[in-house]
């Protein structure tokens, strides 16, 4: 029996190990880059994933989108389990599960907030150079100098380009602030490079500008995780000081002009320093955080076919009481605790109709799933602060004079809610002096558009309409010496 026994477990042994190899091998196919063309609502990207086996069955994975301009962002989990293959980034909450067909392509779904079909094989995809007509191309009739400056503890480097007229004399001069993310003094976003055509045109028409890679990005040094708008204005007001030491720069015509969260920088140092001269705000927040937050939401949805109209005042109630428990309770567990409990009881008011339409959208784990990683965002630094503040209180305390300009197809920050809010913040001072400007049909970075969505940014060659430079150069010619 024993030995019958021992013949069993040998010849068990040495079906299992025979299989190894045979297992090894299989999982081998999956390795290599993989590409396939998304399509996405509204676009089409083109996806590339890159699978390693570091160990027999132990893989990893990187993914590009090249339209997006993003390449080896690390996957942060990477598997073979049931002759699929299933890639994970937490991160941007995707997935990615696919079957191997004839050893040679993928069949399967991507997830992101939506499922949709992806299919990839070994055949790399090109992706033709975005067109960008209006970037400028040197040579240049103004000076361009790449310069540096520290902050004032000397803890932080600046990279920057400092454009200006050829003539020997001083010049107004223009800072230009970046909008939400981390970016390049050219706020570039899918190689639109819209504080270079700025700095371009003003150079043309008599004034200088600087313009300033954030923390972190570019020739600048610095802590940019965690990082607030209040640790951004610092940033700011050391390229101020650094402004009034240099010989082509008249230090009582220093202006600010940012950019989306850059505008509220603007105002938050405005409204701090008396070596600010003018502001132009662009796209720049108004009215408290929470209102932008809702706006968005609503907005976006309406634009993207994933909210109905009927359902607008449901949704915005919503969004509400997520904002309003995430902005009064400072704890990210006990908030998401409370979110969670609040969003559950505001469901079972809900009519059947309407949670029919609203569990049709996702399955009550993953809406569970989003909800929590939409909670735990909002508790990151910089984002909590953002949906804290009033931006009101700090135009309230603006006491020079103000452009405020937004795209009426803006939905980011929407041109009505917020171009009132600032007007009326900064003439509650006595300060008259503030123009505010809706530029028809468009968007949020200024472009004329037809979804306006943000995925369609990358698509647009336009970078920034000619309307939005002739309304800045007409009003500085009229308000800045």
């Amino acid at each position: 029996m024993t030995t019958r026994l021992t013949v069993f477990f040998r010849q068990l042994l040495w079906l299992l190990l025979c299989q190894l190899p045979v297992t090894a091998l299989f999982a081998q196919q999956y390795k290599g880059s993989w590409y396939g063309t998304l399509d996405a609502r509204f676009q089409q990207l083109v996806l590339a994933f890159h699978v390693q086996e570091t160990a027999p069955g132990v893989f990893t994975a990187t993914m590009d989108s090249p339209n997006q301009k993003a390449f080896g962002l690390k996957m942060d989990t990477a598997f073979v389990a049931n002759d699929s293959l299933y890639i994970k980034f937490a991160a941007a909450n995707i997935t990615y599960a696919a079957a191997l067909v004839n050893d040679t392509a993928l069949h399967g779904y991507f997830r992101q907030g939506m499922r949709i079909p992806l299919n990839m094989t070994h055949k790399p995809i090109a992706v033709a150079p975005p067109k960008r007509p209006q970037t400028p191309k040197p040579p240049f009739d103004y000076n361009v100098l790449d310069t540096t400056y520290f902050n004032a503890d000397k803890s932080i480097r600046f990279g920057a380009t400092l454009t200006y007229p050829k003539a020997h004399r001083r010049y107004p001069v223009i800072l230009l602030i970046t909008g939400s993310g981390q970016q390049d003094r050219d706020e570039n976003l899918f190689d639109h490079k819209p504080f270079a055509i700025i700095a371009d045109y003003l150079a043309k028409k008599g004034y200088a500008v600087l313009r300033v890679d954030d923390r972190g990005a570019g020739k600048s040094t610095g802590q940019f995780k965690d990082a607030t708008s209040a640790d951004f204005a610092k940033d700011v007001l050391a390229g101020v000081a650094f402004l009034k030491t240099l010989p082509m720069v008249d230090p009582k015509q220093i202006g600010l002009m940012g950019h989306s969260e850059g505008g509220c920088i603007a105002a938050m140092v405005a409204s701090q320093s008396r070596d600010v001269a003018f502001v132009i705000s662009l796209a720049g927040v108004g009215v408290n955080g929470k209102e932008l937050m809702v706006q968005q939401g609503i907005d976006a949805g309406l634009a993207g076919g994933y909210l109905q109209p009927q359902d607008v005042e449901m949704t915005r109630k919503g969004l509400q009481i997520i904002q309003d428990i995430i902005t009064t309770v400072p704890n990210a567990e006990e908030g998401l605790a409370k979110v969670r409990a609040a969003m559950s009881a505001y469901e079972e008011e809900f009519p059947d109709s309407v949670r029919k339409r609203y569990y049709a959208i996702a399955d009550s784990l993953q809406r569970d799933q989003q909800l929590e990683s939409v909670v735990k965002r909002h508790y990151e630094p910089w984002l909590h602060f953002l949906v804290s503040a009033d931006f009101r209180d700090y135009w309230k305390k603006v006491r020079v004079p103000v452009l405020a300009l937004n795209g009426s197809k803006d939905l980011q920050v929407a041109d009505g809610p917020n171009l009132k809010a600032i007007r009326q913040a900064v003439e509650s001072n006595g300060n008259k002096r503030v123009t505010t400007v809706s530029l028809p049909g468009l968007n949020h970075l200024f472009q004329h558009c037809k979804t306006c969505l943000v995925n369609e940014y990358a698509d647009l060659e336009e970078s920034l309409a000619p309307e939005l430079l002739e309304q800045i150069g007409t009003w500085l010619a009229n308000n800045v010496k």
